[in-house]
């Protein structure tokens, strides 16, 4: 067994998300807001010197090919001419299919991982080039703890993250499977879509004034909230109970409120623990992934 890096990947809220036209390649434009939470993956990630196999624990069975960590992992042993195996032990915290990025983010972190692993041969600019292969969402958490992120995801401008908010993540018990909510948008190849809310005027808003009148919205509300009662309940029940603001993160399906503190948070999610038991009181993150060596 050779040396090792602990990394703790979190998940990330969509403050906004705006989904535009189809690309020709498939993928859908955007304008969303992305902020990283405090609701993290623990990832420890190992070189191996008894094998050149990339291994993975905790995940299940998934199929290699659809796993981002072994894609992941695999891209950066390809760039970087590497024969050494790799092997990645996960203790998932993020729920899969709940809209909080955690697979993308566990993408991230094992590149942020391995390159610390192996002294840094990749920049991170090459780190998020590779992450862009593995999916839309992964440049973003090589590169920001908040950020303004358009095209399919590639484009990510970093801002200063807020931390004077508390969030309620409530995870109704149910994934969403992401291609069929962009097929529930019925865009069209090729079609352009003027948003809604520029790029600037998003980030003025953030920027500027307070949660209660931000005028950020998510595209797959409207679909997700026709087609799921609980998403459409949690909603109305996080606002009644004095929410500043509430939406849906990604495609779905966690729903989450934003408190003025955790006090007003913890009662909330104390309301809804009997119903909802996968709820978390948790907070935006202004720093990015780092790992630690050990």
């Amino acid at each position: 067994m050779g040396k090792e890096a602990v990394v703790l990947a979190p998940g990330k809220v969509n403050l906004h998300l705006e989904v535009l036209g189809k690309r020709q390649d498939g993928f859908h434009d955007i304008v969303s807001l992305f902020q990283v939470v405090d609701l993290c993956d623990r990832l420890t990630v190992r070189s191996l010197t008894d094998s050149s196999e990339c291994v993975i624990h905790g995940m299940g069975n998934i199929p290699p090919g659809e796993n981002s960590i072994y894609r992941a992992a695999r891209l950066f042993k390809g760039k970087c001419g590497l024969d050494t195996g790799i092997a990645v032990s996960v203790e998932k915290n993020i729920p899969a299919g709940a809209g909080l990025g955690g697979g993308s983010s566990d993408a991230a972190g094992v590149l942020i991982g391995l390159n610390a692993l192996f002294d840094y041969p990749l920049t991170e600019q090459e780190l998020a080039g590779l992450g862009g292969q593995v999916g839309s969402d992964v440049p973003f958490f090589l590169l920001a703890s908040t950020a303004l992120v358009t095209g399919r995801g590639e484009y990510v401008r970093p801002i200063e993250g807020r931390t004077d908010f508390s969030l309620v993540l409530v995870f109704p018990g149910f994934s969403v499977s992401t291609p069929s909510a962009y097929r529930a948008l019925s865009r069209l190849p090729g079609e352009t879509i003027s948003p809604r809310l520029s790029p600037m005027e998003v980030l003025r808003c953030y920027t500027s004034e307070h949660p209660p009148v931000w005028p950020f919205f998510n595209s797959f509300t409207d679909h997700l909230v026709s087609r799921y009662g609980s998403i459409k309940d949690i909603l109305v029940r996080l606002k009644n109970y004095g929410a500043l603001y509430t939406a849906i993160s990604g495609s779905g399906s966690t729903v989450f409120g934003i408190f003025p503190n955790d006090s007003l948070a913890e009662k909330v999610s104390m309301k809804l623990k009997s119903e909802y038991p996968s709820i978390w009181t948790i907070h935006p993150l202004d720093r990015r992934i780092s790992p630690v060596l050990e």
